[in-house]
């Protein structure tokens, strides 16, 4: 009794930092570049770089009034090739949707998330494809936010590391999870527009691309837990 208290105690205390973080976030501007690596690597950064390999594939001018490390992140790379490179649109590779099965089960399990949510979110997010990167720069197979990825440790570069991209976005579905306990919907929503702005709703929060979000994802997850589990 005294554990679930404490726990209960916790999550309040997290949603209350939350909202005081949502009133106090300052309005942020940035400039993400998107380049490729002198030995072939993808890299997403707000600081531009010039010679040693670097060519610029992108950018994109972001404005956001929410802390940089939860908010929206803009319509899923999936949706659309929504990084243009210079000269031409970016493209997508075809990958296999069974090749992380068996790492998506056993990380799942590790962190008391359902599988079956996790491929959903990543075929919504990427529909599979660990190269994507958004317009708002969430980048990889979950789609993370360069700020969400340094939260689980995750460098610029890795997170165009499949294992390490669904490994960090699992822990953060887990920590959404805490968050808003027995509520799928609200965590899915979170993944999408941020956990503050799922606290400021009490709720799905009225923006369009997340509400169509949360309806695409539920669908793929239904169709996921008869056949991946």
């Amino acid at each position: 009794m005294q554990m679930k208290t404490r726990m209960k105690g916790q999550r309040a205390l997290q949603i209350a930092s939350l909202t005081v973080a949502l009133v106090m976030a300052p309005l942020a501007q940035a400039t993400l570049y998107v380049y490729r690596g002198p030995s072939g690597e993808k890299m997403v950064t707000n600081i531009p770089q010039t010679g040693n390999g670097y060519k610029l594939l992108g950018k994109e001018e972001t404005v956001d009034k929410i802390s940089p490390w939860v908010g929206r992140k803009g319509p899923a790379a999936a949706a659309a090739p929504l990084f243009t490179a210079i000269g031409k649109p970016y493209k997508r590779k075809w990958v296999d949707s069974s090749e992380y099965d068996a790492y998506i089960r056993n990380t799942a399990a590790k962190y008391d998330v359902e599988p079956a949510l996790v491929k959903a979110v990543i075929q919504v997010e990427s529909n599979f494809d660990p190269d994507a990167v958004s317009r708002a720069g969430a980048r990889g197979l979950m789609q993370l936010m360069p700020g969400t990825a340094a939260m689980y440790s995750l460098g610029a570069n890795q997170s165009f590391n499949p294992y390490k991209n669904i490994e960090a976005g699992i822990k953060h579905l887990a920590y959404l999870k805490g968050l808003f306990p027995n509520n799928a919907e609200f965590v899915i929503a979170a993944y999408n527009a941020g956990e503050n702005n799922v606290v400021k709703y009490n709720g799905i929060p009225p923006f369009p691309e997340t509400v169509d979000y949360v309806k695409k994802v539920k669908s793929s997850h239904n169709i996921f837990k008869r056949v991946f589990f």
